[in-house]
């Protein structure tokens, strides 16, 4: 499915907006720092912005030596920023308390009310050395966006990640909690669930496609049925309002049928065990990108960074097959290479399940690993999730912009034929539909040519008047900038995200008495 230009672009200009705001305001940063460690000096170690998909980052060094970093959400980029914010708060602090998974620690944080500054929620945190492990992994020959894996990684390296990674799953299964829904912090600072999941997948509709999903629910759920159907309604809002979401008459009765027929298949896949609490905890980004690592030969991981898009969920998406094992997310590789991606995908699921059953053996023998005492191991469940067709369910399930005859349903068909069976959606509304989503998509290219007339005609006054400037270098100006955090060794792009979860929240107070430098 296409993304919606024009809603992007409108999410474009809050972007810069922030970012003609953060310039009028970037001098004043080193002395607002200062302020959360009782007037140490401290200076940037980098003048470039350290860039995310959501955040920008900027780390300083203290005149003690103490290194941290800081971090905005940026409007624009996220949909939510103060949300995103006190959700990830929470998890870090919860997944740092609960586990031994290396979280850099967290030393301040603050809403969009709380910053002096006018620059939106933020967070101060550690600055940790290392390299992110998605770029030492990355196609050279591809672009910063791509996370394709190189070709050439060792056995020893894949294995020695892997059994990093796996228990670092073990330990993520042992959480466990009573409703599906939203970590945040109550009154008082513990960690608690309010409402339901805000994912990556609800992040991104938004984003590029205009539609706001999930509005319509303030409660979090009781039963991985509910949640399911709730999360499938969001795709079928989706497809119904965002003006292109269908290329033509024959894409759109493909996604329609589709719809209609997956949701139907839901009680097919819900695991029967696992239908209601205990739930367990989702991260959406755990990847190799997400991943900080000391030094390219031992590998090890210093950092896991990111949290924002973490939620209680269903725990058959806690024990489903790691999805980015190849760099990207199965959705995205299908088209090009489908055979010999996956044939790499299955390579790499049979390694990481080996390191995975070692751990448990290791597991097994701490007393103090035993929370889940009882239960069948994580192994057992991942590898009946791949063979059952759980692993492609839960990839419709967390994936958007799915195409009508996507990979993931297209297996789950082979398996289950029966699940193609469109015999009883009714014709007239399939016409209708049809008629509606096509007459939408028309109206929006119309839009959309009238815009880039727009365009062309300004950009020719403008470089009438000028001479030279064609409006277009602006923009480029204010672009985030990505280029700089690949600079020399990778180090600085790596602390671009460490943020996680310690306690205090920035008193506003001290803000405010360090509007200057």
């Amino acid at each position: 499915m296409d993304f919606n230009e024009i809603a992007e672009t409108t999410h474009t200009l809050r972007t810069l907006h922030w970012v003609e705001k953060f310039r009028e305001r970037e001098q004043d940063l080193p002395g607002w720092m200062s302020t959360f460690r009782e007037g140490h000096s401290c200076v940037r170690l980098t003048k470039s912005f350290l860039a995310g998909s959501f955040n920008l980052c900027f780390p300083f060094e203290y005149d003690d030596g103490v290194k941290w970093i800081l971090r905005f959400s940026v409007p624009g980029r996220a949909m939510d920023p103060d949300g995103k914010l006190l959700r990830e708060v929470a998890v870090m602090k919860h997944v740092q308390a609960k586990t031994n998974i290396p979280v850099p620690t967290m030393h301040f944080w603050g809403l969009s009310q709380d910053n002096s500054l006018d620059l939106g929620a933020f967070m101060i945190m550690d600055y940790v050395e290392g390299l992110r492990l998605g770029d030492l992994w990355k196609e050279p020959s591809d672009s910063h966006t791509s996370r394709r894996l190189r070709k050439d990684i060792s056995d020893r390296d894949l294995r020695l990640v892997f059994a990093q990674m796996a228990r670092f799953y073990l330990e993520l299964y042992k959480l466990r909690f009573e409703e599906i829904g939203s970590l945040v912090l109550d009154d008082d600072g513990k960690v608690a669930i309010q409402g339901p999941p805000h994912t990556w997948k609800m992040q991104e509709i938004e984003a590029h496609s205009g539609v706001k999903v999930g509005e319509d629910r303030s409660e979090a759920f009781s039963s991985s049925t509910s949640y399911f159907r709730w999360v499938t309604e969001h795709d079928w809002k989706h497809l119904n309002e965002q003006p292109n979401s269908v290329d033509n008459a024959e894409d759109a009765r493909s996604k329609y049928i589709f719809n209609k027929l997956f949701y139907k298949a839901i009680p097919h896949f819900v695991a029967p065990e696992h239908e209601t609490a205990p739930f367990g905890l989702v991260c959406d980004d755990m990847r190799y990108g997400n991943m900080l690592v000391n030094n390219e030969h031992d590998l090890q991981i210093v950092a896991v960074i990111d949290w924002e898009w973490s939620y209680t969920a269903p725990l058959q998406l806690c024990y489903s097959p790691p999805r980015a094992l190849l760099g990207k997310l199965p959705y995205q590789f299908w088209e090009k290479e489908p055979h010999c991606e996956m044939e790499r995908y299955t390579e790499f699921y049979g390694k990481f399940l080996d390191e995975l059953k070692r751990a448990e053996e290791e597991q097994m023998s701490d007393d103090r690993s035993t929370d889940c005492k009882g239960e069948e191991r994580v192994s057992v469940l991942m590898q009946r999730s791949m063979d059952d067709g759980k692993f492609w369910f839960n990839e419709n399930i967390l994936s958007c912009y799915m195409e009508g005859n996507n990979l993931p349903w297209k297996k789950l068909c082979q398996q289950f034929p029966e699940l193609g069976n469109s015999d009883d959606l009714e014709e007239e509304e399939i016409v209708r539909f049809v008629e509606e989503r096509v007459k939408w998509r028309e109206m929006y290219d119309e839009n959309e040519r009238r815009i880039a007339e727009n365009q062309a005609a300004k950009k020719l006054s403008e470089a009438q008047e000028t001479g030279s400037q064609s409006g277009a270098a602006d923009e480029a100006e204010m672009e985030m900038p990505r280029a700089d955090a690949q600079q020399a060794s990778g180090e600085d792009v790596v602390q671009e995200k460490e943020n996680s979860g310690a306690q205090e929240r920035a008193p506003k107070e001290e803000e405010n008495a360090t509007d200057t430098q």
